[in-house]
């Protein structure tokens, strides 16, 4: 009761809208240390900042953007998910975000249309009061990291959709930096499971667009982007991930879509990802995942089809399945497991043909003769005679005398 008047008071305060940035920066460090010290005794007042907090984000100085990040994250401080409690009266994460996402609905055109160069120097400068608002949120968070105050709520996932979109952008080095920042930050973060699921929906918006679809297509460099996250994410969540066969299924079908890509660097990272979570034993029906990579090594080109050819559907499809089985190769680089030697053998029959698949096979056997040949008495006993002869005729350049 005594420091209701300074309550009333903190909540009156003008936050922004100030005669200079030091006004608006100072009177935000003002209402940063009262509101720590009130903590979750003062709902109300916290509700009410949020509100005026909310009308703010889109503020035209960094300054001030990044105090509105640490009040954001001093309002939403006490919203944790609490096994069998009531949940708190004080401002949550959830509340706010539903509030933020319709300011982003202008950055649809300029992130997912169909011309992402001219809209990328047009929109995805920082005159668009929706870059304000993604840097503010952006600020919040990674605030909210290096503090650890509290989890990644469900709600926060849609907005990571954005970030992984803008990350590419090369208009604004500030948003770019951002960008990068946190998702190095949220990608390693210790998920609840109930964060799962929509961590993974927020890669497929990206990895899944297309660009007929104008209100998704991302651009390669995105979706490289996007792979890479859900790598990290599935490394850092790998027990709780692997304990839910629907999550394992969604990640496979996700990557597995991604390797017939049109544009070759998707498909690289996608068979790297493939490569490292296999090393993990995340999917445990291996051998099926072998045969399908296989069947795509496989599919027959058409006829006519020349060997520098880049821009044809088969070929991304047997490029992702080869490229896939030589990350798998080097991802064992000290090691020959039981599976290893038909798939080598296997590859040798792609030593001829389309440029592009060539030169991935002998880079991927110039790396397993240099990373295997300290051990080499002991890991030949795990291939056949047969296997040994094709193996040599890959390792072993010709000789122009014979």
């Amino acid at each position: 009761r005594r420091l209701f008047n300074t309550k009333k008071a903190v909540v009156s305060t003008q936050s922004t809208g100030g005669r200079t940035i030091f006004h608006d920066t100072s009177n935000l460090f003002l209402l940063e240390t009262i509101v720590a010290q009130f903590e979750w005794k003062y709902a109300e007042g916290l509700h009410q900042l949020m509100d005026k907090i909310a009308g703010n984000l889109n503020n035209n100085y960094k300054n001030v953007r990044d105090k509105i990040g640490h009040m954001i994250d001093r309002c939403t401080a006490h919203d944790h998910m609490m096994f069998n409690c009531r949940p708190t009266i004080n401002p949550r994460k959830a509340d706010f975000m539903a509030k933020v996402m319709p300011m982003l609905s202008s950055l649809d055109e300029g992130l997912f249309g169909t011309e992402w160069v001219v809209v990328n120097k047009i929109s995805l400068n920082d005159d668009n009061d929706a870059i304000k608002v993604v840097k503010t949120i952006i600020s919040w968070l990674l605030y909210s990291r290096f503090v650890a105050h509290a989890h990644l709520v469900p709600a926060i996932f849609p907005f990571i959709s954005y970030i992984i979109a803008l990350e590419p952008s090369e208009v604004d080095p500030d948003l770019k930096h951002l960008c990068t920042q946190a998702l190095s930050l949220l990608s390693r973060e210790i998920l609840a499971e109930a964060s799962l699921e929509p961590a993974i929906n927020a890669v497929k918006k990206v990895v899944n667009s297309t660009r007929e679809d104008r209100t998704i297509g991302c651009t390669w460099k995105a979706k490289c982007t996007a792979l890479v996250y859900l790598q990290v994410v599935s490394f850092s969540n790998l027990y709780m991930i692997r304990s839910n066969p629907y999550l394992v299924e969604e990640i496979k079908t996700l990557l597995m879509t991604s390797l017939i890509s049109p544009h070759v660097e998707v498909r690289q990272v996608a068979g790297q990802t493939i490569g490292g979570l296999m090393k993990t034993n995340l999917f445990r029906d291996s051998g099926e995942i072998l045969e399908q990579l296989k069947n795509m090594a496989r599919t027959k080109l058409p006829k006519g089809t020349k060997s520098s050819q880049t821009d044809i559907k088969e070929i991304w499809i047997r490029h992702g399945g080869v490229k896939t089985l030589c990350a798998l190769v080097e991802c064992f680089p000290y090691s020959i497991p039981d599976w290893l030697p038909d798939v080598i053998v296997f590859l040798a029959d792609f030593t001829r043909g389309n440029v592009m698949i060539i030169n991935e096979v002998k880079k991927c056997m110039s790396n397993f003769k240099r990373t295997h040949l300290d051990s080499w008495e002991e890991h030949k006993t795990k291939f056949t005679e047969d296997q040994l002869v094709v193996l040599q005729d890959l390792l072993v350049s010709p000789n122009y005398y014979a």
